[in-house]
């Protein structure tokens, strides 16, 4: 049994395939989505274009994605690809610092990034006009990033001030980005805090993120997908205008990782407390397939079932029934591992031994008994709706 201290919201992101999703309504009758059609091509520097064409709206987005995420940050370095995230939505030669926010607000547009252990991306919504003003953008920010010792340090500020606000600060935040990586892997990069930690941020030196950079960032490594109202041989002549002249990364580094995690079949259990948290979380962990696996689909829906929804068998057995004041239990996989994890927050009028028990017993029943029609059918149609949404 491993204890540590915690502090973490059970947040996912979940990445959708363009393929078609089955479902049920009240009468048991199939409910589909379509097939999302695309073209996709891939210039000669590396860079994939996806394009999503649909002229019943009138926005367009653009999306860069890296295949650059936090399990290639540097060792003693964690963290460097959530600062990289902040970094080039920034400043570059020919968009002073923060322009970004006013090219795309000023017209009615959003815009955001996030950064997970095996990419990062960067996008943004406008109307359908203003699609060249955004491509431009994606091209400075890969082409022309400023990174100088004044962009560095304030974003080094910001990502260790979001550390401690959202992670330090708040109840059970360390629980997702600490406690729970640590424990579910042994040797694996995807072990380390993504978004980083105060010690090694502070640390890291102007020439760290330089070499960091160089290594990951170019048209090699990125895929740009464009969906909304746009004209197929417009689009195309842009994209050539502002990227294909961007060359490959010169000193490039593997974007996989050199290990793989180890076999396990045991599972581990995990009491996690801290000091401004006076309810122990408790859970269980075991090691998951990677992405995209046979697996995945199952493990997925049986997440579903067992925690996603006031229906679901663990806020039936833990949550309803007040032993728990929260209840969760998810799949998590990556390109390199994955786990499975299933946990609970005990009551603070609960005993904890029995907490643990209606979690064995819960996880127990699964395992031994086949799930009913009705359970799975309602986890599959949730699973459906999330996708849509």
């Amino acid at each position: 049994m491993l204890h540590r201290f915690l502090a973490a919201s059970t947040a996912a992101i979940a990445l959708s395939a363009a393929m078609p999703l089955f479902a049920q309504d009240a009468a048991g009758t199939a409910i589909t989505a379509p097939e999302i059609d695309y073209t996709m091509w891939t210039l000669d520097n590396g860079l994939r274009v996806i394009a999503i064409k649909d002229d019943t709206t009138a926005s367009v987005t653009t999306s860069m994605w890296y295949d650059v995420g936090s399990k290639l940050d540097p060792e003693g370095r964690s963290g460097f690809a959530h600062l990289f995230e902040h970094i080039l939505s920034r400043k570059t030669v020919n968009m002073p610092y923060n322009q970004i926010y006013g090219l795309t607000a000023d017209v009615g547009g959003t815009r955001n990034a996030s950064n997970g252990p095996d990419r990062t991306n960067y996008f943004e919504t406008v109307p359908a006009e203003y699609l060249e003003r955004m491509l431009w953008t994606h091209r400075e920010r890969m082409a022309f990033p400023v990174v100088d010792d004044e962009v560095f340090n304030r974003e080094r500020d910001v990502v260790t001030e979001e550390l401690r606000q959202r992670v330090l600060a708040p109840p059970y935040g360390r629980f997702q980005r600490f406690v729970l990586p640590e424990n579910a892997y042994d040797t694996t990069a995807y072990r380390r805090p993504g978004i980083g930690s105060i010690e090694e941020l502070d640390a890291a030196t102007l020439e760290d993120a330089l070499a960091f950079h160089e290594a990951y960032y170019g048209p090699d490594t990125a895929t740009l997908i464009v969906a909304g109202n746009f004209e197929m041989t417009d689009l195309r002549a842009m994209v050539d205008k502002y990227f294909a002249d961007i060359p490959r990364r010169e000193n490039p580094l593997p974007l996989e990782l050199g290990a793989e995690e180890p076999e396990r079949t045991s599972l581990r259990t995990i009491v996690a407390r801290a000091p401004n948290v006076p309810l122990p979380v408790r859970g269980t962990l075991w090691k998951g397939p990677k992405m995209a696996s046979e697996d995945t689909a199952a493990l997925e829906v049986l997440s579903a079932i067992m925690a996603r929804g006031d229906n679901s068998r663990f806020n039936e057995a833990l949550v309803r029934s007040g032993k728990a004041v929260d209840a969760s239990f998810f799949y998590s996989d990556g390109e390199e591992a994955g786990m499975i994890a299933g946990f609970a927050i005990t009551n603070p009028t609960a005993d904890a031994e029995e907490v643990k028990t209606i979690l064995d017993a819960e996880i127990e029943r699964v395992r031994i008994t086949p799930v009913s029609a009705a359970e799975l059918a309602e986890a599959k149609n949730e699973i459906f709706s999330t996708a849509l949404r």
